[in-house]
């Protein structure tokens, strides 16, 4: 009989195999699945976009670089994940704990950022990826919101992996929110306190809007950690 893998071990394999893809571009060939089964592939990873300004320095090169680098890794990733039937992605490319930067790298992500989405619509469009944003857009330039929002609304019916882009999001920040916001509810008489529960509370979390792109209960079990794979 053979001896069943250890979810770490899956996960490792999983990691180094997505690692590997980092480099390629939207017309690369996805990489393929070696050594791993489709059960295997989680239905929703979470991408930390951090480090790319020191990997810049380290090579002595602006910190623009090293996220322009990291803008292409994304790339290949969204396209492979597309190729091994990953559901999310879910990216974290702005926290609001980065609002404390200096002005010029601030400025500089907040361009890239919407510099990709204008440039990448086609590509998008012709992986048939689906985006969606959670995060405070109020805090961000007109010009960035307008790109926010137009990629959106040309996004919104392609049926392929879900790129959800967490700009100017913060776990706790979306936690106190989620509280005004059932507290507000409780005050006017839309919420019950004994209605409250796990299950409620999660519908008043910015992921609100990731976790209606697939099958619900299954996608909240990726956010609570069960299903999901953070890299």
């Amino acid at each position: 009989m053979m001896k069943e893998q250890s979810p770490f071990g899956i996960r490792e394999r999983f990691g180094r195999l997505l690692i590997n893809t980092f480099g390629k571009k939207w017309d690369s060939k996805p990489a393929s699945l070696k050594g791993l089964e489709k059960r295997d592939v989680p239905r929703h990873i979470a991408i930390i976009m951090d480090g790319n300004a020191r990997w810049a320095e380290r090579r002595r090169l602006p910190p623009r670089v090293g996220h322009e680098n990291g803008v292409e890794s994304l790339r290949a990733v969204v396209k492979c994940a597309s190729a091994w039937g990953i559901k999310v992605i879910s990216v974290y490319t702005f926290s609001i704990e980065n609002w404390s930067r200096g002005p010029p790298e601030v400025e500089g992500l907040l361009d890239l950022l919407e510099t990709t989405l204008r440039e990448d619509a086609e590509n998008l469009m012709r992986n048939d990826v689906k985006v969606v944003v959670m995060g405070d857009l109020s805090r961000v330039k007109p010009s960035l919101r307008q790109a926010v929002e137009e990629t959106v609304e040309m996004t919104k019916d392609n049926q392929g992996v879900v790129l959800n882009v967490a700009l100017s999001y913060g776990g706790r920040q979306d936690i106190v929110n989620a509280a005004k916001d059932m507290a507000e509810a409780v005050k006017f008489g839309s919420l019950r306190i004994e209605d409250i529960s796990q299950e409620t509370f999660m519908r008043y979390l910015g992921t609100t809007n990731v976790l209606k792109e697939g099958e619900e209960e299954e996608e909240e079990e990726v956010f609570r950690g069960k299903k999901g794979c953070v890299l």
